[in-house]
């Protein structure tokens, strides 16, 4: 299932638990849309109109798959992991290692040799 989520008007977090306790153990892909925050607005689209609050649920089913990606300029680092213990919106382990020993440590190598074009190219 993909969800996308006016973060100004929904509580994301108690749908999200719903969701979860409805449709477990169902994988969730998405995000919250971005607005204006000093408007504490936005929109999301569906079928050609447009919503000024709300948030938008597919559910796709049968023989697919999906690959989450990230996207607006963002660089994944380091490997991909799975969250072995969380507690509601806390991480405490990932990949069955305590959250902070998992977090990468700073270095020039992990820095994309055409950092400066890619900030160019974001604004």
């Amino acid at each position: 299932m993909a969800a996308f989520i006016d973060p100004f008007h929904l509580d994301s977090e108690t749908w999200l638990k719903g969701w979860n306790e409805a449709y477990a153990p169902l994988p969730v892909l998405g995000g919250l849309a971005s607005g204006d925050f000093t408007e504490q607005s936005t929109q999301v689209y569906l079928n050609g109109e447009v919503f000024e609050e709300g948030g938008l649920a597919i559910s796709v089913g049968g023989d697919v798959g999906l690959v989450g990606v990230t996207s607006q300029g963002c660089t994944p680092i380091g490997e991909t992991w799975t969250l072995t213990k969380v507690e509601q919106n806390v991480i405490h382990e990932i990949g069955n290692r305590p959250a902070y020993e998992s977090w990468p440590k700073p270095s020039t190598n992990s820095r994309p040799k055409n950092r400066n074009a890619r900030v160019a190219t974001s604004l």
